[in-house]
C-alpha cells in the first residue's frame, strides 16, 4: 500500500477519509462522504445506507476522471483493497453498533422473542 496503515485504534471511517484525502482534491466529494459515514459498514446513515456501501466507494473512487497514471493508479490500489476489505468495521465497530439502539432494533427483529434482552458482546 503506498498509504500509511491504519493507526491503532483508529476508526474505519476516520482511516478512509485520511486515504482518500491523500488521493488530492480530485476526490474530495469522495473524502467528504467518506466522512459523513457514507461508506461505513455499521454507521452508515440510514438515508443513504443501501448495503452496498464499499461497492459505492468502489464505484465512486472509478468515477472520477482521472489523467495523470501515478494517480490513477493510487486510485485503483485503493478501490482494490477496498474490495480486499481494507476498509471494513472493525471488531470494536461491530460490537458498539450491536450495543447502539440501531442494533438493539436489528437483533430484536432478528431473533423475536429477545426483547429487553441486551448483547453481550
Amino acid at each position: 500500500m503506498w498509504w500509511e496503515s491504519r493507526r491503532e485504534g483508529e476508526r474505519t471511517a476516520v482511516y478512509l477519509t485520511r486515504v482518500l484525502k491523500e488521493l488530492g482534491p480530485l476526490f474530495a466529494h469522495v473524502a467528504t462522504a467518506a466522512e459523513a459515514l457514507h461508506y461505513d459498514d455499521y454507521f452508515c446513515p440510514p438515508d443513504v445506507d443501501d448495503g452496498f456501501n464499499i461497492n459505492r466507494l468502489v464505484r465512486d473512487l472509478l468515477a472520477v476522471q482521472v489523467g495523470n497514471p501515478e494517480l490513477k493508479r493510487k486510485v485503483v490500489d485503493v478501490a482494490m483493497a477496498a474490495k480486499s476489505g481494507e476498509f471494513d468495521g472493525t471488531r470494536e465497530e461491530s460490537r458498539e453498533w450491536a450495543r447502539s439502539p440501531d442494533g438493539q432494533a436489528t437483533f430484536n427483529l432478528l431473533l423475536p422473542g429477545r426483547r429487553g434482552k441486551r448483547n453481550a458482546t
